[in-house]
């Protein structure tokens, strides 16, 4: 604000300068339009002698001698404030340019901040990533490892108190929770299956119970006798038709997760036992 103040004041310096030489200028008694004014009434009339000797036209060789324009006090105040304003001026300038440059170089540092403030942010979410994968894969692992885990464990024929494999026989089916912790909700469901005959009392189903880690769980079938006519266990027996059965057990573990684990067998008339075909772990 006080330079563009002290920038006016210079500029109405100079114009009332250059105006006050303007009208100098116009006031001055030595200016050639007065002296040829003043000349011509006391100019002495020239003799024809002399009038017809020299040339009419021909110029003057010696111009008039030019006149200095008089200074002062005035105009060497202008032409300080002048130089002032000039000194003021570069001196800005300078320091103008030398602000400018800082604040490029503040610019430059605060960029590079920023950058590595990026880099800081992005190494430690990178880092926060990993911790949460190690703490998912340390929980998955946890979990896998201390979860109940109940499966078959045997799948046998209990011959009748004669010791033979007759009508008094039965399918058995016992699992056990091969886990570390308990299984909750535990539902077991087991069917005996023919081909195209209707099977009677062919089911069993326990009440849910809770299985500690390492107990078991007997699943047994009534008698064969009380399943299958006399002329179905014959042909079961001699291998003319195949006995399967169907056995699933669901139960829930300490961690909250559900599980099935199913079993399917065939009966194997030659050596009277149930050979595993398919088995699924949840």
């Amino acid at each position: 604000m006080n330079g563009f103040a002290i920038a006016l004041a210079g500029l109405l310096i100079s114009t009332s300068y250059l105006v006050s030489q303007s009208n100098k200028s116009n006031d001055s008694p030595h200016s050639p339009q007065q002296n040829s004014d003043r000349a011509k009434p006391n100019a002495p009339s020239a003799s024809p002698t002399q009038a017809s000797t020299e040339a009419p036209n021909k110029p003057s060789t010696n111009p008039p001698a030019k006149e200095k324009p008089e200074r002062d006090w005035f105009d060497y105040v202008t032409l300080a404030l002048t130089a002032v304003l000039a000194v003021t001026a570069i001196f800005g300038t300078c320091y103008a340019v030398q602000t400018l440059r800082a604040i490029q170089h503040e610019a430059r540092i605060a960029v590079g901040a920023l950058k590595e403030s990026g880099k800081l942010a992005r190494a430690a979410k990178t880092s926060a990533d990993a911790l949460t994968d190690a703490a998912n894969f340390a929980k998955t692992t946890t979990k896998d490892s201390e979860r109940a885990d109940i499966l078959m464990d045997a799948a046998s024929i209990v011959l009748s108190p004669s010791g033979v494999l007759d009508g008094d026989a039965r399918l058995v089916l016992r699992y056990k929770n091969f886990g570390r912790t308990r299984a909750k909700d535990v539902h077991f469901r087991a069917e005996m299956i023919i081909e195209g005959v209707t099977l009677k009392s062919a089911q069993t189903e326990q009440p849910v119970m809770t299985m500690g880690a390492g107990q078991e769980q007997t699943i047994g079938f009534q008698t064969f006798r009380e399943c299958l006519t006399q002329v179905t266990f014959t042909q079961i027996v001699q291998g003319k038709i195949k006995l399967l059965f169907v056995a699933s057990v669901v139960y829930d573990d300490v961690f909250g997760s559900s599980y099935t684990t199913r079993d399917a067998g065939i009966f194997d008339y030659r050596t009277f036992r149930f050979r595993i075909e398919d088995k699924m772990a949840g």
